[in-house]
C-alpha cells in the first residue's frame, strides 16, 4: 500500500498480490486527486486493475485490464469510463541484451455526450547491459493514434527514447550513476494541422548512493 501528496495532487492505492510458481496474479485499486488549472475544481480519478504475470528465466508476460472513471470537477454531469487492456512481453536470448514490445488499447466513453475515444498503442523497448551493472543503454520508440466516434478527433504520436546509465564507482559516494535521457516525440493532428507539434528534450542526472 502506498501514496503520495503534494499540493496539487494527492494519490492512494491499496493492492494484493499473489504468487503461484511462475505465475503472479496482482489486483489493485486506486483514487488520484488533481487540482485543476485556474479553478478550485478537482479532477477525481478512480480505477481498479488486474494482471496476470508470466515470468521464466529468458521470457515473460503480462496481461492486464484495468477500469476508471474520472470526474471532471464540479462542471462534470457525467464521469469519463476508462477503459484499458494491455499486452506485455519480455524475451532475454542473451544475459545482457533484452527486448519489450507491448500493446495497449485505452478507450474513454464520455457518458455525457455518449462519444467513445479509442487509443491503440504499440511500443518496443530495447536494453544492452554488456558490462552487468557498470553501463547500460536502453532505447525504444512507440506509435499511437487517437481518435473519436464523432471525427473530431484524429492523433498520431511518435515517440522515441534513449538513455545511458553509466556507473562511475566511488567518486563522491559509494556509487556514482550519470545517466543521460533524450526523448522525442511527434504528434501529428490530421483535424487541426496547426496542433501539431515536435518536442525534443534531454536530462543528465547524477546518483550518489552511500558516502
Amino acid at each position: 500500500m502506498g501514496a503520495t501528496t503534494d499540493q496539487a495532487r494527492d494519490e492512494g492505492q491499496l493492492w494484493a498480490e499473489r504468487g503461484l510458481g511462475p505465475f503472479r496474479v496482482r489486483g489493485s485499486v486506486a483514487e488520484l486527486w488533481e487540482k485543476l488549472l485556474d479553478t478550485d475544481s478537482y479532477r477525481v480519478t478512480r480505477s481498479a486493475t488486474a494482471s496476470f504475470n508470466l515470468s521464466r528465466s529468458q521470457w515473460g508476460g503480462m496481461l492486464a485490464s484495468s477500469y476508471g472513471l474520472v470526474d471532471q470537477g464540479a462542471e462534470s454531469n457525467q464521469p469519463t469510463m476508462v477503459f484499458t487492456n494491455t499486452i506485455t512481453g519480455s524475451y532475454r536470448p542473451l544475459s545482457f541484451l533484452s527486448f519489450n514490445p507491448n500493446f495497449s488499447i485505452k478507450e474513454e466513453w464520455n457518458q455525457s455526450t455518449g462519444i467513445r475515444t479509442e487509443t491503440p498503442k504499440t511500443e518496443l523497448m530495447l536494453t544492452y547491459a554488456p558490462y552487468r551493472d557498470s553501463f547500460k543503454l536502453t532505447g525504444g520508440t512507440s506509435f499511437a493514434r487517437t481518435f473519436s466516434g464523432d471525427g473530431l478527433i484524429n492523433l498520431r504520436t511518435f515517440g522515441t527514447v534513449a538513455a545511458v546509465d553509466w556507473k562511475l564507482g566511488k567518486f563522491l559516494g559509494t556509487d556514482d550513476i550519470v545517466s543521460l535521457n533524450l526523448n522525442y516525440n511527434q504528434q501529428v493532428d490530421f483535424i487541426s494541422s496547426g496542433n501539431s507539434h515536435n518536442d525534443v528534450s534531454g536530462m543528465i542526472r547524477i546518483r550518489v548512493i552511500g558516502f
